[in-house]
């Protein structure tokens, strides 16, 4: 892209697609790159006549999904106001709302071998890795905006208990787009290949300063800890 004439001109990477609620991995075909920002939303959610929504068995909810808690009185786990006892079973993501739209990053097909660009489709190719997905998933709901940390497919998901897809109906649109864009030189990518300001070598030795002679290069960006910025550099 940056050899082409005026790249910076070019409309931020976008893309629509489909993520239905019996479905337990949904592919966009968006790339999503690490160190990058991204949003994803869910337009229209709110408006009163939406078609944004899906079905967990008879419950109609929208892509935010729907509250759950135990009741003692009741002796049941209590969902969009009465006892549901598929409630008690544990839903894929824990902390996020039921049928909350959620979404991981990875590979949604594996090659069995590395393929020779340009041949791919003569190579035999495997399904995705769910062991390998799973790190990287998080909740959505109508709409989040993020700086990826991993690099790979964005591939989607109603936030249900892996074994009560069969009973949900429906679908929503989802769209994601680059923010950081038009894309930089090189040396913004030079980063990614320093050790992050908060690891334990760095804090150390730059004693919370990381800038001046003597000091060792690091990615504010880079992950750890997940301190903030303002708690890694100090400029003395």
């Amino acid at each position: 892209i940056l050899n082409e004439n005026d790249y910076k001109y070019l409309p931020n990477p976008s893309t629509i697609f489909t993520v239905f609620a019996a479905i337990k991995w949904n592919p966009s075909s968006f790339a999503i790159q690490e160190g990058e920002h991204y949003n994803i939303s869910v337009i229209g959610a709110n408006e009163a006549n939406t078609t944004q929504f899906w079905y967990d068995g008879g419950i109609k909810v929208g892509p935010s999904g729907y509250e759950s808690y135990f009741d003692a009185y009741s002796n049941c786990y209590v969902g969009m106001g009465r006892c549901r006892p598929h409630l008690k079973k544990r839903r894929r993501i824990p902390s996020a709302n039921w049928m909350s739209l959620s979404c991981a990053i990875g590979q949604f097909v594996r090659p069995l071998v590395d393929p020779e660009p340009g041949f791919e489709n003569l190579y035999r190719w495997l399904p995705l890795d769910e062991s390998e997905l799973i790190p990287t998933v998080f909740n959505v709901g109508e709409f989040i905006e993020f700086r990826a940390v991993h690099t790979g497919e964005l591939i989607c998901f109603a936030n249900d208990a892996h074994t009560l897809y069969w009973n949900n109906r429906g679908s929503i649109e989802v769209t994601v787009t680059r923010v950081s864009w038009p894309p930089i030189n090189g040396t913004y990518y030079e980063e990614l290949l320093l050790p992050s300001c908060d690891s334990a070598q760095v804090a150390y030795v730059n004693h919370g300063t990381n800038t001046g002679e003597g000091k060792i290069k690091c990615n504010p960006n880079g992950g750890g800890s997940g301190w903030s910025e303002s708690e890694i550099l100090y400029n003395a």
